[in-house]
């Protein structure tokens, strides 16, 4: 498995192995290093899942822990905006 989830917030990709599912998020590198040089983008892994249902609740968790809410109803706008917009790819 190896899927690319563009997010609201980020870019995900999701892979699996045959015990949990392996969410990684795109980055991109800030400086030029002996390795790599700036811009280019790399892999990070976020978290590790053992089921399905926690795969998607994890994904909406990623996106709106990273919104610019100040308020609790702010939060809560955002916790539904996210769950549709993952239930919208989830419909393709």
């Amino acid at each position: 498995m190896n899927i690319i989830i563009e997010g609201k917030r980020g870019v995900y990709k999701v892979e699996s192995d045959d015990r949990q599912y392996i969410i990684q998020e795109e980055k991109i590198i800030q400086e030029d290093t002996k390795n790599s040089k700036k811009g280019d983008k790399y892999w990070s892994h976020v978290a590790f899942i053992s089921s399905y249902p926690n795969l998607i609740n994890r994904l909406i968790d990623l996106e709106v822990r990273r919104s610019d809410a100040t308020t609790l109803l702010e939060l809560k706008n955002e916790y539904i905006s996210t769950s549709k917009f993952i239930r919208k790819l989830l419909e393709g």
